[in-house]
């Protein structure tokens, strides 16, 4: 996630700047200001989203749980930290300094209840959607039609093509959202002032910079996603840290493999032992009394007498 941020987050800064009617690039040295802030709020949101997303994936399917989990996460996390992002952008302050500038003034429900919610969550919709739903099944088209393409580059294409879709779907309420971060308008001022700006195009400001943006991110956070997917099966819950299972290891399952080998080779000549180093008791050199009570000398009983004797015929003419 860390380099996410160090890869898209100036792209990411100056489409909302442009969105919040201020000058593309700041200073060199803020470049990066809110950088910071967005990487601690990439892992809730992404937990919120991926959470939500997969419990109600069952019921309503992939495209509906996404737009309700980028919903659901808008509100939660996303609109808070963005604010304190922007609104430092725009006055030319730390976040720090916003954040306890906006406590000061407007207490927790300052910071809990920014303005630009509403524009933040419709924002989402299409973002996770298109990362939880479209992305998705873009690579499994990829991994179908070219198995043999580098993944690294299956992965970075498929994150293009899920940008192009989500850039465009969700720029416009990403735009009224930062204009409401950094002037704090209602959501009618907002989009009155954009329109006045530049017409219907003045939603739109900002956009090639944000879906490169997207671009980035879609490549990056899927793959996080694999990384920090559980561990296989041969590493048991129960198990203390750093403790494999039994036949987890790569010894392990070479012993195994050539357990079964001996075994299956023993069973099929007789020869139990033969293979695997250890002795078996031997058999008897002469054999045992018929009744152990005798004391004479040991019976030994003929093959053709110890054979089963044929079945009988039997005659019609009898």
């Amino acid at each position: 996630m860390g380099v996410d941020i160090v890869i898209n987050y100036p792209l990411w800064i100056v489409a909302k700047r442009v969105g919040a009617g201020l000058s593309a690039f700041p200073p060199i040295r803020r470049l990066y200001a809110g950088g910071g802030a967005l990487w601690v709020s990439i892992a809730p949101t992404t937990i919120i989203e991926d959470g939500v997303s997969t419990v109600l994936k069952p019921r309503y399917g992939d495209l509906a749980a996404s737009a309700t989990s980028g919903a659901i996460a808008g509100l939660c996390v996303t609109s808070q930290v963005e604010r304190c992002i922007t609104a430092a952008h725009a006055r030319n302050l730390s976040v720090r300094e916003t954040a306890v500038t906006i406590y000061r003034r407007g207490g927790v429900a300052g910071l809990a209840l920014p303005p630009g919610m509403l524009a933040t969550a419709c924002r989402e919709v299409p973002f996770a959607a298109a990362l939880f739903a479209v992305r998705p099944r873009l690579r499994k088209i990829a991994e179908e039609r070219y198995p043999g393409a580098q993944r690294l580059l299956r992965e970075l294409s498929c994150g293009v093509a899920a940008a192009s879709v989500a850039g465009p779907a969700s720029h416009a309420p990403s735009v009224v959202a930062a204009y409401q971060q950094a002037t704090e308008a209602t959501p009618s001022r907002a989009v009155a002032d954009i329109y006045a700006a530049g017409g219907l195009r003045a939603f739109f400001r900002g956009l090639p910079a944000r879906t490169m943006s997207l671009a980035g991110t879609f490549t990056v956070v899927p793959l996080a996603l694999d990384w920090f997917e559980p561990l296989p099966a041969a590493i048991t819950p129960e198990a203390g840290p750093g403790t494999v299972a039994k036949g987890a290891g790569p010894s392990s399952q070479k012993k195994s493999g050539a357990r079964s080998i001996r075994k299956a080779v023993a069973k099929a000549t007789g020869m139990h032992g033969t293979f695997s180093g250890k002795t078996t008791p031997k058999a008897d050199s002469v054999p045992r009394r018929l009744f152990p009570e005798d004391d004479g000398p040991p019976l030994r009983v003929p093959p053709e007498v110890a054979a089963p004797a044929p079945p009988v015929e039997e005659i019609d003419d009898w």
